[in-house]
């Protein structure tokens, strides 16, 4: 199976022509104006992001509500190019979600470099991965996005390259038939060696940890995922939210697990 349609098995976006306006035509207006922002919501440059507790110096995690009304009005930072995109959804759901969670991505790298969030431009290598064009850093930096329904993580790391993935716990899907497509034979063993209690559980941890892993390498499931994997699947995967000894410089290969409540699994990992 190639591998879009190994990732399309479990999240499906269709999209349509559809006016960008009409996905925030129920919002409530304020104030867009970067700086002011930061300084209303704390830390956030908006008020429908939340901080992860990533208790570490060289990364941030930071979670976008997406679901719902979204009350605010969509800040003037996006690319033409973002917008042709956002019109492209099929859903309106779908097109706010994208606006959201590109303008917090705009927003904290802007914070970053100390520059204006529209002035950044993005490119992708080879394997379609996002990363940064401008500004050119000579120090390390990386970031990564993922989404799910309703939510989205954006991390910002001063390493080479990171991986972030997320996902709803679900338990309508085929575990066995997905799982031989994405997991190398130890970790197919390793999963299907529990019961059908913890299968939903341990199936979401293990794929956001295979996927934050390839996301860091850069390559996502535009190779075999079954080839390459994070040592330590069958361990317990230390929480970033507890486990702080270790991170104050992340080591390559490293993956950790973001606690983020009861219905969604996350993982971020360092390449």
């Amino acid at each position: 199976m190639r591998p879009r349609r190994i990732r399309s098995t479990i999240v499906r976006v269709a999209r349509r022509p559809e006016r960008l306006d009409s996905a925030f035509a129920a919002s409530k207006p304020s104030v867009n104006s970067f700086s002011k922002n930061c300084e209303a919501n704390g830390e956030a440059p908006y008020s429908f992001m939340q901080r992860c507790p990533l208790i570490a110096p060289w990364a941030e995690v930071w979670r976008v509500d997406c679901g719902g009304e979204a009350r605010f009005t969509p800040p003037d930072v996006l690319s033409v190019e973002e917008l042709v995109r956002a019109r492209e959804y099929r859903f309106t759901t779908d097109c706010r979600a994208f606006v959201l969670r590109r303008s917090a991505l705009r927003a904290l790298i802007g914070r970053h470099f100390e520059c204006e969030p529209k002035s950044i431009r993005f490119s992708r290598n080879a394997y379609g991965k996002l990363m940064l064009a401008w500004p050119r850093t000579n120090t390390a930096f990386s970031f990564s996005v993922a989404s799910t329904a309703g939510c989205a993580l954006l991390v910002i790391a001063q390493c080479d390259s990171v991986g972030v993935d997320v996902e709803r716990v679900r338990y309508d899907i085929d575990f066995w038939n997905i799982g031989r497509m994405v997991f190398a034979e130890p970790e197919l063993a390793w999963l299907m060696g529990c019961d059908r209690n913890t299968l939903a559980d341990r199936f979401f941890r293990l794929w956001t940890r295979k996927e934050a892993y390839l996301k860091a390498l850069g390559w996502g499931f535009m190779r075999d995922p079954r080839l390459f994997s994070p040592t330590g699947f069958d361990s317990e995967i230390p929480d970033a939210g507890i486990n702080v000894a270790d991170t104050s410089v992340p080591t390559p290969g490293e993956v950790f697990a973001l606690p983020l409540g009861k219905s969604l699994r996350g993982s971020l990992a360092v390449a």
